[in-house]
């Protein structure tokens, strides 16, 4: 998989993500408007509908573009070409701060015994 190809897929799926959450707040604020102006209940049913439709095309969008990039990261995944022995060197090539203190101390701690 290109990484354009997947640069594209990551801004759709943020792109219909946001509309998901910017539907959410709009149907949040028309139903808070419909609770307080509880006369014109009826004005606002239809305002309701579309941004539910609104919010559940975005809902499929954003999981289809979510399950595209799941499946082409995990596939891009580069299988380690490192042998055992080459893993070990890196690791072991130098000793972590805390291993060099351990001795220092222990020498420290015998020195105070002797005195």
């Amino acid at each position: 998989m290109n990484s354009k190809d997947l640069t594209k897929l990551r801004k759709k799926y943020q792109r219909f993500r946001n509309h998901l959450l910017a539907g959410i707040g709009f149907l949040l604020v028309v139903i808070a408007f419909r609770l307080i102006f509880f006369e014109t209940a009826a004005f606002f049913m239809p305002i309701v509908l579309i941004l539910i439709i609104y919010i559940l095309i975005a809902l499929i969008f954003t999981f289809k573009y979510h399950r595209n990039l799941s499946t082409k990261e995990t596939s891009n995944i580069i299988e380690p070409s490192f042998e055992k022995e080459e893993l070990k060197t890196e690791v072991d090539r130098e000793p972590s701060k805390l291993e060099k203190k351990i001795p220092k101390k222990e020498d420290k701690k015998e020195k105070k015994i002797k005195k």
